[in-house]
């Protein structure tokens, strides 16, 4: 208390040093909870799904095309098959289609709900001039473009 400048310095210094420490606190609170690495990480991996799928759409085969064509015309994101999927077997692999159950779901083996991710009917909606629908002729219109028949297995 005899006019020393350290009589300042020294709480001012403890003040802020105390309150750096809690917006560190907070902010490690803060990141913690909103874990913004795994949501940019998503978001990477879901336009890197969607290029993938943009740059496959000229390798596809006629019956991915015609799969997709009904899917599209139809407004139909999901569909029931056989467990492996029938002819949309390859769209599968490619991840353009996938298994659409729930963990402890049970299913049917013979009528496994099959979906088309949103991220991925976006790309296709947008690329929908590339799958022409083509309706089935005579009494083909009760038989889905993926499913295969008994026989031919």
């Amino acid at each position: 208390t005899d006019g020393s400048p350290y009589w300042l310095a020294v709480p001012a210094i403890g003040t802020i040093l105390f309150a750096c420490l809690s917006i560190a606190a907070i902010a490690s609170a803060v990141v913690r909870t909103i874990e913004p690495g795994k949501k940019i990480g998503r978001k990477l991996l879901l336009r890197k799904q969607q290029a993938e799928v943009r740059a496959y759409i000229r390798y596809m085969t006629e019956k991915d095309r015609e799969i997709i064509s009904y899917l599209l015309h139809h407004n139909q994101k999901m569909f029931q098959a056989d467990q492996d999927g029938g002819y949309a077997a390859p769209l599968i692999a490619r991840g353009i289609i996938r298994i659409a159950a729930q963990h402890r779901q049970v299913l049917d083996l013979t009528r496994v709900p099959f979906a088309v991710p949103d991220h991925i009917w976006e790309v296709l909606e947008e690329n929908r001039k590339e799958f022409p629908f083509k309706p089935p002729r005579g009494n083909e219109d009760s038989v889905h473009p993926w499913a295969m028949h008994w026989m031919v297995r």
